[in-house]
């Protein structure tokens, strides 16, 4: 079995592949279905865009056909037959509760999906962890090779400072009572 990695839209594409499926809505639309349903986004992109799966589409396009399943035969004028007035009272205190295949076949793609994500998720790591890390790890060793060649330059100024101090250091001989005698060519400084 592989796994295939979700596809992701941001909210204009999303509206682009649902208008090539014959349902065109707009953004407040979109954002009434999202909210209503409780899609949350993957991820959010560097432009601040949301980003969703494969699975949000899925919803949202089932939720829509559907709706546009519903609109169609309402459309349809009604026949003319007068109702009896005993199955308006049947059809009024009636409660019908229609859950259909298609349905139940929407929520068990997107359980098994939400499945599927979680085990690749979770054997490969999620990627987007990963590019954080990797992210992280790559500004910290920039900050580390800075603080390396500070080191190294200062490293090397005292190490020229060290080698004056010494020079100046064998140009004093000691002499009587603690006190040292210049014994350096050419003139003190």
């Amino acid at each position: 079995m592989t796994i295939q990695k979700p596809k992701l839209y941001t909210k204009n594409e999303l509206i682009k592949k649902l208008a090539q499926e014959g349902v065109f809505i707009g953004t407040s639309t979109l954002d009434e279905q999202i909210s209503r349903l409780k899609i949350d986004a993957v991820f959010e992109n560097e432009f601040g865009e949301e980003i969703f799966d494969n699975l949000a589409y899925e919803k949202v396009s089932g939720v829509l056909s559907s709706n546009v399943e519903a609109v169609l035969p309402a459309l349809k004028p009604p026949p003319q037959t007068a109702p009896s007035k005993t199955s308006q009272v049947a059809t009024e205190n009636a409660f019908k509760l229609d859950i259909s295949e298609d349905t139940l076949n929407m929520i068990a793609r997107s359980i098994a999906k939400k499945v599927a994500k979680h085990v690749d998720a979770i054997y490969s790591g999620s990627d987007s962890d990963n590019t954080q890390k990797i992210a992280l790890y790559e500004e910290h060793n920039r900050q580390l090779n800075a603080k390396l060649e500070e080191s190294e330059e200062e490293n090397r100024r005292l190490r020229l400072l060290l080698n004056e101090a010494n020079h100046n250091l064998n140009l004093y001989k000691p002499a009587a009572f603690g006190l040292y005698k210049f014994t350096g060519k050419g003139r003190r400084r």
